[in-house]
């Protein structure tokens, strides 16, 4: 399993939740309502997954659809169609995985493992491509070293990457936010909502680090040409 797939999830979540909805929703599909319908989401949804290790659940807010994949958990206000004139998402999606840390070279003594592990993915052009991405904030969410960053790559979505390190040998839990620009400031307040019930090996994780994140979170801008690596105020 190699970086790329960080990469994959910073800058083409959006194609990787809408090919899994046109894989199991065919433009056209007499199906479609019935699968539709099969994606929403219960008062008592839960969606589970168990990769590298680690066992990920999550309860579904209501009102929001989930889909359980062998390669992670995707939670959306409303699943896009890939086949759509712009080919813009229409509302906030979530996408949760696990990643082994392998490629990643650990930090020497003291220090946040997640954070430096983020500062390692942003400083590769052929991960981060032309898009302006923040300075990765170290936290801790619970018992567990969290990190984050936030991407814009000028293509009308902008990205909230979260990873957190848990187990030993340790892996990297990543959730991966996309949202369209007009709508990114949801992004921070949707973050409670979606993790009010997760637990990560059957330990419910609190909720309160989430709350003591930045708000407004301050998007990078984008100014094309080649890639930026910016503090999150700049």
């Amino acid at each position: 399993m190699k970086l790329g797939r960080i990469m994959w999830l910073c800058l083409g979540c959006l194609v990787a939740c809408q090919t899994a909805y046109s894989n199991a929703v065919p433009a056209g599909s007499p199906a479609s309502s019935e699968a539709t319908q099969e994606l929403s989401p219960t008062p008592d949804e839960w969606v589970e997954l168990a990769s590298e290790g680690v066992r990920l659940r999550l309860k579904v807010p209501p009102g929001w659809q989930a889909r359980s994949m062998d390669d992670g958990i995707l939670v959306a206000q409303e699943f896009t169609p890939m086949f759509t004139d712009d080919h813009q998402i229409s509302g906030l999606q979530f996408h949760l995985f696990v990643h082994p840390m392998t490629e990643f070279n650990l930090p020497e003594g003291s220090g946040n493992v997640a954070q430096h592990i983020l500062d390692q993915v942003i400083h590769i052009p052929e991960y981060v491509g032309n898009a302006a991405v923040s300075s990765p904030l170290g936290f801790h969410w619970d018992e567990y070293e969290a990190a984050y960053y936030l991407l814009n790559a000028g293509d009308g979505t902008l990205t909230m990457l979260i990873a957190l390190v848990v187990g030993d040998p340790p892996r990297l839990v990543v959730c991966n936010i996309n949202a369209p620009a007009d709508k990114s400031a949801h992004i921070r307040t949707a973050l409670p909502l979606i993790f009010r019930n997760f637990s990560i090996d059957d330990k419910q994780l609190d909720v309160g680090a989430l709350y003591r994140l930045p708000f407004p979170l301050e998007f990078p801008q984008y100014h094309g040409g080649s890639s930026e690596n910016t503090s999150p105020n700049n």
